[in-house]
């Protein structure tokens, strides 16, 4: 158990195996309490831990022995997608962070170490050794926990894949049907505030995920050593070709464009729930924890993000108003290249004549606060050129 859940004073409990005594039971008011709550187990044992009625949970070693889903995988489907994001936001924050870093590892190894053994990768030998460990880590916990042969351990991450498709799936269930299918029952269950949380969570996932820096590393160029050093598309066709980089570029777009306008068109997100979810791959871009939260500045993304709230007009409007921003420097220049500097005052500049259409064209003023966070976000990541600029232009 974790030592998080081990100290804490609201404990759940394991549904499959519970033994309580009677008068417990009926001075909490036992089921009856919690009959519209679908994890009915955690939620008993923080109802018996509120009451002063103290839970320990046991392993089941040489005690206890069944089978979970008799019925098969059917019902280990519903089981697994009824529960499983449903109990995590009953444990302790610190509890699920543990999860998530073993989880992340189990991952990490169990999905690379084949891919960089076949490639013979400087890295495969140091991710063979995790690979062991976690192997070796299964086959000790399972002497505890269950009976699941020895080719599973083994091939851990194909269950791994499997559960993660389930906790997907759950997650979906929960955040966005919210309802859940157990035992022929539809059962209701989250709220409008959860699932914006989730759905704002999700998009700052997608926002994070850096296609432009990743695929730079599949071609073996680190396209933060080019141009201005920014982790995107634009410096991906400079160090990598055309090609590779309008793959980037795509990439960056789709992550902005795709997830907000399928919540969109679904009706998950209506006006006045939208500011958070849009601006969220925005900043997931800007601050990825991929790269320690230096990501890059957002613009295939922010396109993305505001081809999906406005149906490409804005960002049809704002490509117009770039191409004509890019094109009158070079004239003046007699098409000699322009410096990073005057790209980013350009690019800020451009954003700024967005807010003024949207101002006169009366839209919406939810998208004029989404504009006001998405130029907030544009500023302080062009804040260091903008300033070398300003410093340029003033000195002349």
């Amino acid at each position: 158990m974790s030592p998080y859940e081990r100290k804490s004073r609201s404990k759940g409990m394991y549904g499959s195996c519970i033994a309580v005594f009677r008068k417990d039971y009926e001075k909490v008011g036992g089921h009856k309490r919690i009959c519209s709550i679908v994890t009915d187990d955690l939620s008993l044992g923080k109802l018996f831990c509120a009451n002063g009625i103290r839970v320990e949970n046991f392993l089941g070693y040489n005690t206890v022995a069944f089978r979970m889903y008799p019925n098969g995988m059917k019902s280990q489907l519903e089981g697994i997608a009824k529960s499983a994001a449903l109990s995590m936001q009953l444990l302790n924050t610190k509890t699920v962070f543990l999860i998530a870093l073993w989880a992340f590892g189990l991952v990490l190894t169990g999905f690379l170490t084949p891919i960089l053994l076949y490639i013979h990768h400087p890295l495969a030998t140091k991710f063979l050794i995790g690979y062991i460990l976690y192997v070796i880590q299964i086959l000790y916990l399972q002497i505890y926990i269950g009976n699941f042969g020895i080719v599973l351990p083994i091939l851990y991450f194909i269950p791994t894949a499997y559960f993660l498709l389930m906790l997907l799936y759950s997650f979906y269930q929960v955040k966005f049907i919210r309802s859940v299918y157990w035992k022929g029952r539809q059962i209701k269950v989250g709220g409008k505030m959860k699932m914006l949380a989730a759905i704002t969570l999700l998009e700052f996932f997608c926002g994070s995920l850096m296609f432009s820096y990743w695929l730079g590393k599949l071609v073996k160029k680190d396209i933060t050593a080019v141009g201005d050093g920014n982790p995107g598309a634009f410096n991906l066709i400079q160090a990598a070709g055309v090609k590779i980089g309008l793959l980037g570029v795509f990439l960056d777009f789709a992550k902005g464009y795709f997830p907000l306008v399928y919540f969109v068109e679904k009706g998950y997100l209506p006006k006045s729930y939208i500011i958070p979810a849009a601006i969220a791959p925005i900043l997931g871009h800007a601050f990825s924890p991929f790269l320690r939260f230096k990501g890059g500045q957002s613009i295939a993304t922010t396109f993305g993000v505001w081809s999906a709230t406005t149906k490409f007009r804005v960002s049809f409007f704002y490509a117009i108003v770039l191409a004509l921003l890019f094109v009158i420097p070079k004239k003046l220049k007699h098409g000699g290249s322009t410096t990073t500097e005057e790209d980013a005052f350009m690019v800020v500049l451009g954003f700024l004549i967005v807010g003024v259409y949207l101002y006169l064209l009366d839209f919406s003023a939810y998208l004029l606060t989404l504009w006001s966070l998405n130029l907030l976000v544009m500023v302080h990541k062009n804040k260091e050129k903008l300033s070398t600029f300003y410093s340029a232009i003033t000195n002349k």
